[in-house]
């Protein structure tokens, strides 16, 4: 029999292969163009080779179409069956073949008495009959999947294509019955964009090719760029002809060497990958970039090292590789090509005389096939679990009824061809290797692998990760990535020291505290810095001057932070120095007030006013206290009840002083002109009178709080500096008013001082007063220039504060201190009075201890 076999075989040297086919019968049918002659058809017998890779396309169709028939959970006592042609490796060919799963008005070859009694059949045996199918799979091409769906759209018949990954196809105005079991080529191009985005090389450049492919992915690419990654953009975008001569592609190569943009998309056909390593080779700069490739990326690792491509998920067929050593040539005589696989492999003969026959060789094996074993028929497979599904649950919709008693008949009109393509987009179940489930244009939600090369001289190929378009997420496992290759090349220092990872950047990020100008491209910018008192505002775009009293956070330059106010606090050493100076001063005042009370009724306390003196020593104790509120935090109490002290205090200091420095003048002056005795000359006069000034200026600071009420406030002198202080403020006119009244009372005692400085001996106590006053107006000339000139709010509360005591110890230190000397030192019987009123004295006090005394 095998010697029958091999002579009609072999002695059939006017068979023309593409009458040739492989036939399974069953209810449902499925057909096939595989390549399996690449010679193209019409050869004589002799010429022809097979295509090994066809070989297993047809054999996966085969076998899962026993494995489906084999279920009991799918199409129960409904059977696939299958057809396959072989196009020849030709696309015309493949075309034609098309023609023969059309419904014939002369009949169908799957109704006829058809049978396969010669194998393989001759031209007289094998009719021009057609064999309608409900769906096709297979075609391998992108440019034949475009015509081919096309034409069998027209006619309603799906085809679920396993290789085309033309983005093309996923129109479904023009290809209403197209789905494919690969996702297209602008899902590959998400990935690689994804990969950019997360090593951060956000300049990149982009060479295509001329074509379909190249051009549309260009497109693609350019659109998804800033919506993956807006920070993304292109440094450069070239085509590539087809027929670009080595100049050309060394003239590209020159242009992407003067960018920064060390990471190129190369989207090109194999052909002009080629041509690039050439030009890499031969200009020296293999190395210098890291290439980005689709699936179709060919590239060797020697002149592109470590690029990063992805690749098509592998699955192996469970039970595909126990299927194909079972075959037999001389058993399997349904398949008219096995002969001549059996025969280009094993490189054998059917030649009974031959010394290496073909009977020698038991069976094959996937290992024989060398790569061709891990080619993608494993969507093939799986494409025909999509359309039994799809069959199932379109029976189940319109005729549940054939599950049970099937009339082929009925199946036929029942299952629609054209219906068919809305049932094959809703299935969905697990896949081998991820969820096998489509979109609304027929495109799965597939996988990618990604590819790195590595290695030291030899580079080799490893999976570092896996893209999936139905989540979108990438994952890399970063311990595997190794740029080794492409180090001392780069335009950048690399950012991390504990992995080398190449930068393409066209900027490198800007340090704290700079805004990024952008230029003409996204990615592109100056850095600035910004001011002191700046933080960071559109996404580091814009320097804003942050709020008054507000600065810059140090941890988030975004940010602003409330500035600490600064006041003059009691931790301060001028504060120390204030408070200890008024504690000596207070001590003071309340030790002369103990003394004067003490020795209340000596004739000197007497002499000198007893009750004007006590207003006088009252309003030195309560300056003192008064400076205690400088060094306090300002507060509505504080600020107010210090203003107050301030303008009252120093009013009950000279207010006193004045009254009796101007009775001293009355007496006097009317005493050369008469002896009458002037009026409102008595104690309680002279308490009226301090009480009217002192109302005055009550009255002053109450006009000046209605102008302007005092409060605590903030205030920043310098914006760009981050000092801020905490004061009490208020208007300057309602400042300046009653410290004008202080001033002209100041002002009124001191002329009375002088004018009465000439007094007899007994009478010297107006010197004092003068050069009490005097001082005190030399200090207010120097203190008011000075509190006007000084720049920070808590110097001005320090000046206040010191004017007060230098006042009050000014005051008590001409007035008090020479009394209690005389009191505590001398000798009331020791004191000498003058008794004439009218002797002249000279000016200034008497070197003998005499001491004023007044006729009360």
């Amino acid at each position: 029999m095998l010697a029958q076999l091999s002579s009609s075989y072999i002695t059939s040297d006017v068979f023309n292969n593409q009458y040739g086919a492989f036939i399974k019968r069953g209810d449902l049918n499925i057909g096939l163009v595989s390549d399996i002659s690449d010679r193209g058809c019409g050869r004589r017998l002799m010429e022809l080779r097979f295509g090994r890779i066809g070989f297993l396309e047809e054999e996966a169709l085969s076998f899962a179409v026993d494995i489906m028939n084999g279920r009991s959970d799918l199409l129960p006592n409904i059977s696939l069956g299958m057809v396959v042609f072989d196009g020849c490796s030709d696309m015309g060919s493949t075309l034609a073949r098309m023609v023969y799963f059309l419904e014939d008005n002369q009949g169908s070859g799957w109704t006829s008495e058809f049978q396969q009694k010669n194998w393989p059949p001759s031209m007289d045996d094998f009719p021009p009959m057609n064999f309608p199918v409900k769906g096709m799979t297979g075609i391998w091409s992108s440019t034949t999947a475009v015509h081919v769906a096309g034409f069998l759209g027209a006619f309603g018949i799906p085809l679920i294509s396993n290789y085309a990954t033309s983005d093309q196809l996923s129109d479904p105005l023009r290809f209403t019955h197209f789905m494919r079991m690969v996702m297209p080529d602008r899902f590959s191009l998400n990935a690689l964009t994804q990969i950019a985005s997360f090593m951060n090389w956000t300049y990149v450049s982009l060479v295509y090719s001329d074509g379909e492919f190249g051009e549309s992915g260009a497109k693609y690419l350019e659109r998804i760029l800033p919506q993956q990654n807006p920070k993304i953009c292109l440094a450069y975008s070239r085509r590539v002809p087809s027929d670009a001569d080595h100049s050309e592609y060394l003239e590209v190569i020159g242009e992407l060497v003067k960018l920064r943009a060390r990471v190129v998309f190369m989207w090109c056909e194999p052909k002009q990958q080629v041509g690039f390593e050439m030009a890499l080779n031969k200009s020296g700069l293999a190395g210098h970039f890291l290439f980005l490739g689709g699936d179709n990326f060919v590239m060797d690792g020697k002149f592109a090292p470590a690029y990063v491509s992805v690749d098509h998920l592998k699955e192996k067929i469970p039970g595909f590789g126990e299927h194909i050593k079972q075959l037999r040539p001389w058993e399997n005589k349904d398949n008219p090509w096995l002969p001549w696989v059996w025969s280009e492999t094993f490189g054998c003969s059917w030649l009974p005389s031959s010394n290496n026959s073909c009977y020698d060789h038991p069976q094959l094996s996937l290992s024989e096939f060398q790569l061709w074993h891990i080619t993608p028929h494993t969507r093939l497979y799986q494409s025909i679990i999509v359309y039994a599904k799809a069959f199932h649950e379109m029976i189940l919709d319109r005729c549940p009824e054939q599950f049970v008693q099937p009339d082929r008949q009925v199946l036929q009109n029942c299952v629609q061809t054209s219906m068919v393509i809305d049932y094959l987009l809703n299935v969905s179940f697990p896949g081998l290797s991820h969820q096998i489930h489509f979109d609304s244009k027929g495109d799965i939600y597939g996988q990618y692998f990604i590819k790195h090369s590595v290695g030291e001289g030899r580079m080799r190929d490893i999976l570092v990760g896996k893209w999936d378009r139905y989540t979108g997420d990438l994952s890399l496992n970063l311990s595997l990535l190794n740029f080794d290759a492409l180090r001392g090349k780069d335009f950048f220092e690399p950012e991390f020291e504990d992995m080398y990872i190449p930068v393409s950047v066209c900027s490198r990020s800007c340090p704290r505290r700079h805004q990024s100008v952008r230029q003409d491209l996204e990615c592109c910018w100056e850095c600035y810095e910004c001011r002191n008192n700046e933080r960071l505002v559109g996404n580091g775009t814009l320097c804003e001057a942050c709020p008054q009293h507000f600065w810059p956070s140090k941890e988030d330059d975004s940010q602003c932070e409330r500035i600490a106010p600064t006041y003059l606090m009691a931790s301060d050493l001028t504060s120390i120095g204030l408070v200890l100076l008024a504690s000596v001063g207070a001590c003071l005042a309340v030790a002369l007030a103990g003394l004067f009370y003490w020795r209340r009724n000596h004739r000197l306390v007497r002499a000198t006013s007893r009750e004007l003196s006590s207003v006088i020593i009252l309003g030195a104790l309560l300056t003192f206290a008064n400076a205690f509120l400088f060094v306090m935090k300002p507060s509505k109490l504080v600020c107010v009840v210090r203003m107050l002290g301030f303008h009252l205090t120093i009013n009950m200091l000279f207010s006193p002083l004045t009254v009796k420095t101007l009775r001293i003048y009355r007496i006097f002056y009317m005493g050369k002109r008469s002896a009458q005795k002037p009026k409102f000359i008595s104690t309680p006069s002279q308490l009226v009178f301090t009480g009217i000034i002192l109302l005055l200026q009550i009255g002053m600071v109450i006009i000046s709080n209605s102008i302007s009420t005092i409060s605590p406030g903030l205030l920043q002198q310098v914006k760009t500096k981050p000092f801020v202080e905490l004061r009490c403020e208020q208007a300057l006119p309602a400042f300046l008013l009653p410290i004008c009244f202080n001033v002209a009372l100041i002002l009124l005692c001191a002329v009375l001082g002088y004018l009465t400085q000439k007094l007899p001996e007994n009478f010297n106590e107006s010197w004092y007063i003068f050069v009490s006053v005097s001082t005190t107006l030399f200090a207010w000339s120097v203190f008011l220039p000075t509190y006007f000139s000084v720049f920070y709010a808590y110097q001005q509360a320090a000046l206040l504060s010191f004017c007060l005591l230098l006042n009050a110890f000014i005051t008590v230190g001409c007035l008090f201190l020479p009394r209690a000397y005389a009191i505590i030192c001398i000798n009331e019987t020791d004191m000498h009075l003058a008794s004439n009123a009218t002797e002249s004295s000279r000016v200034g006090p008497s070197m003998r201890a005499s001491t004023l005394v007044t006729a009360t």
